[in-house]
């Protein structure tokens, strides 16, 4: 493999040096090119994987590695290249294909059904017959022997958690005997000791042969767990080295073209704490005995007492289902609490809706940018505007002024970095990273005294995570409050002045300064440690 970055213009990153003759290899992609009408995602890209590698795929958002891994599963087909299973060259129209040349994908979101068993998940992907349940749960069990995966067959799966979803998956990849594993963002939302479960598996599969490619924004885990690192920007492959070879520097300099802060420092000894109560910074968000509801009426927040004050960052750390959706979304007035009251800034917003709690300084920065962050069919213009477009200088007193609006998108474009033809680009042609970037510029450019910000660097890449860590530490230093829903444990430890922990929907554990460390936030976050703190924490 090359041992530094090439340049972006390069067509390719110099293959690996072993010989394509000697059968090392237990996937190759081979030239692959592929376009989307004027963009061109893949040019001449070449990927060897290595029989038995745990390889890892990176790069910025847009940079071409989720196209890349596409045609590696049948989902897309390249315009031009050649791919080889094994050294034998292999024609992947669907993902049914893939599966029957050994190639399985385990996607970032679970597509299982929580109502149907894990045998009938399972089954449900075959042609098999309804008789077919009883060897296919000795197959399933059999599996999860062999490769260390706890798996009861018969378990619905909606009483299952996240990292025992994401073993479903991969036992239903391992059950139609595939051979070549693709894992995207695989510890997206787990704990940091799920996680390192997950890489025990991972190794376990290498060691009895199987390959495993990982797609991933996370360096750490990048050299926690992998053999080989492929390096993708531009479209191009720009790098290549055996981890053991490389550092989480080079491949982030690599993946952006400059240096970048990988992990913000914090002085916690500071803290935000005033000991006398008359000099306390304002209180801005204020919930009390919060208990808040799903669709189907079942409880999932109880009792919640929580405050963020002016100039601080609170964390809110939770495996994914324990309340800190419904949490935001009772917050932001999308969702109506079963009791309890939200005040902001001392007044009760509790049964205001959305449009008025933003008039009143709050923004929101959703976990779900397709459902609430923005409107796909609409331009970036039109959703950088959203929410002001009724306000001066962008409207006058019947209609909306046109060209102050370019403007103001144009301005916003520029200062976060948004990658569009131009303002008038439907929102849904961009890449995930740079529809993250649309949401939070038009969250946190103006008047924000509450910030919620939940997942606020899901999916986007390392330039795009530190260009919105800075921003939202920015935006807490000049006096805003911030609320913040994070899977990324990193990202909770260095933003967060204080951190609350939910589980179960109640409040597991309360940490700040010194306190807040990932090995505790996990424990708390699986029912266990001791987490204290004050009740307003």
């Amino acid at each position: 493999m090359s041992a530094e970055p090439t340049s972006a213009s390069a067509a390719a990153a110099r293959p690996l040096t072993a010989d394509v003759s000697s059968g090392q290899f237990a996937l190759r992609l081979e030239g692959m090119s592929k376009s989307f009408g004027a963009i061109r995602a893949n040019e001449d890209v070449t990927l060897r994987v290595r029989r038995g590698a745990i390889h890892g795929i990176v790069g910025e958002n847009g940079a071409g590695k989720t196209t890349l891994m596409r045609i590696a599963y049948g989902f897309y087909q390249a315009d031009a290249g050649r791919i080889f299973v094994d050294d034998s060259p292999v024609d992947l129209t669907s993902p049914r294909v893939a599966l029957g040349s050994g190639i399985a994908k385990v996607h970032q979101q679970s597509l299982l059904v929580d109502s149907l068993t894990v045998t009938e998940n399972i089954l449900l992907a075959t042609d098999q017959p309804i008789l077919s349940f009883g060897p296919a749960q000795a197959r399933i069990r059999e599996i999860g022997q062999q490769f260390g995966l706890a798996v009861e067959p018969t378990r619905r799966v909606a009483q299952l958690s996240v990292a025992a979803k994401q073993r479903v998956e991969i036992v239903k990849a391992l059950y139609f005997d595939a051979r070549i594993v693709i894992l995207d963002e695989p510890t997206a939302v787990l704990t940091p000791q799920e996680a390192r479960g997950l890489f025990a598996h991972l190794r376990t599969f290498a060691e009895q042969g199987k390959t495993i490619l990982i797609i991933t924004h996370k360096l750490p885990e990048v050299m926690a767990v992998t053999t080989d690192v492929s390096v993708m920007r531009g479209g191009h492959m720009v790098y290549e080295a055996p981890t053991t070879d490389t550092t989480e520097e080079v491949i982030a300099r690599a993946m952006v073209g400059r240096s970048v802060a990988l992990r913000m420092e914090r002085d916690r000894t500071a803290g935000h704490e005033a000991a006398d109560l008359k000099t306390a910074p304002e209180t801005v968000l204020e919930v009390r005995g919060l208990t808040v509801a799903d669709d189907r009426d079942v409880v999932r927040l109880r009792s919640v007492d929580l405050d963020v004050r002016a100039g601080e960052i609170v964390g809110i750390a939770a495996v994914e289902g324990n309340g800190q959706s419904e949490l935001v979304e009772a917050v932001t007035g999308l969702r109506r609490p079963v009791q309890g009251t939200i005040r902001v800034l001392g007044r009760d917003v509790t049964t205001s809706d959305p449009r008025r709690r933003r008039e009143g300084g709050m923004r929101h920065i959703p976990e779900d940018r397709l459902r609430a962050g923005v409107n796909p069919t609409a331009s970036v213009r039109e959703n950088l505007v959203c929410g002001r477009h009724y306000r001066p200088p962008l409207a006058g007193r019947w209609l909306m002024r046109t060209q102050q609006m370019q403007r103001y998108a144009a301005g916003l474009m520029e200062r976060f970095a948004i990658v569009a033809p131009d303002a008038s680009t439907r929102v849904g042609a961009l890449s995930g990273g740079n529809m993250q970037k649309v949401v939070i510029a038009r969250e946190l450019e103006e008047g924000a005294r509450l910030i919620i910000a939940a997942q606020p660097t899901q999916g986007v890449d390392i330039g795009a995570t530190e260009a919105i860590r800075n921003e939202l530490s920015r935006m807490r230093d000049e006096g805003a409050a911030i609320l913040l829903v994070s899977s990324e444990l990193s990202e909770i430890v260095d933003l967060s002045d204080r951190v609350v922990v939910l589980f179960g929907g109640s409040v597991a554990g309360r940490l700040s300064g010194m306190e807040i460390q990932e090995e505790q936030l996990g424990l708390l976050m699986m029912g266990g440690g001791s987490g204290s703190g004050p009740i307003d924490a």
